[in-house]
């Protein structure tokens, strides 16, 4: 691509956004990076090769899949939507929604030391679309799981009503056998600075280990890495659109806290139900 000013960008030219400037082509960088160039500043464009996009490949809407079984907990993964679970096509730069094993496991290596998974696709949807209806069939799913034999349930949830899906869920199941977990990212995972891997850990290791059972929310305890935050789903409410820490407590402590580096729990509250 070549500029009025002189300067020549390389890169691959990304779909066009459904929002912002439609006179602004963004170009994705050799080094990663994004950049949108206005049409008015386009000298000439040379195409030098086209690049086709194939997506990603998710299991069908309420389709269900597992593993094999290694002997560790199991665990069962229920997609509502968000983007947790999405991928990045390094050809395009574009995300896409992805719910399959392979994917999972590509993103998140060190979660097939920590359980056995088992993922059902219930909806994708996004989260300002939740419903009361909707958080039944999650509350069914759930419940069903646990009937199942698993030892926790990770929902993937978008972020914005993630916690009245977790008060819903609270009231919707008495006494659950284990933990179910709601868990989402901030930023999706194009982003360097995406909370999607630590969360999702976090998620799984909770609903595989933790000693306490009911509905909670888990997500980022600060800015930093490192250190994820367990919220009870009664008491836990979004503070900010985007910080990675947006999650928090109400009257109330963090149930535990999940030291990422070490795959350890630490218990912050000693009010909870244990398992069944």
């Amino acid at each position: 691509m070549y500029l009025r000013d002189g300067t020549v960008l390389n890169g691959v030219v990304l779909p066009r956004p459904g929002v912002g400037d439609p006179n602004v082509v963004v170009l994705k960088l050799d080094n990663g990076y994004n950049v949108g160039i206005h049409v008015s500043n386009i000298e000439r464009v040379e195409v030098l090769r086209h690049v086709e996009s194939k997506g990603a490949v998710s299991i069908p809407i309420g389709q269900f899949v597992s593993g094999a079984l290694t002997g560790l907990p199991r665990v069962r993964l229920v997609a509502t939507g968000g983007t947790i679970m999405s991928k990045v096509d390094y050809r395009t730069g574009a995300v896409y929604p992805s719910f399959s094993l392979e994917d999972l496991y590509a993103m998140y290596p060190e979660i097939k030391g920590v359980a056995d998974i088992e993922m059902l696709n219930l909806m994708a949807i996004f989260s300002e679309d939740m419903t009361p209806r909707r958080w039944s069939e999650i509350a069914e799913a759930a419940y069903k799981a646990f009937i199942d034999g698993v030892s926790g349930v990770v929902v993937l949830h978008g972020t914005d009503t993630m916690h009245y899906t977790a008060a819903a869920l609270s009231f919707a199941i008495r006494n659950p056998a284990g933990p179910i977990t709601l868990v989402g990212s901030q930023r999706s995972s194009d982003r360097p600075s995406s909370d999607a891997f630590e969360n999702m850990l976090a998620a799984v290791l909770i609903a595989a280990r933790a000693p306490f059972a009911g509905s909670f929310v888990v997500m980022h305890a600060s800015t930093n890495d490192g250190l994820i935050a367990v919220h009870r789903g009664t008491r836990v409410r979004k503070m900010h659109t985007s910080r990675r820490d947006t999650f928090v407590s109400i009257n109330d402590k963090p149930m535990a806290y999940v030291d990422i580096n070490k795959f350890e729990i630490k218990i912050n509250n000693s009010n909870y139900q244990g398992r069944a």
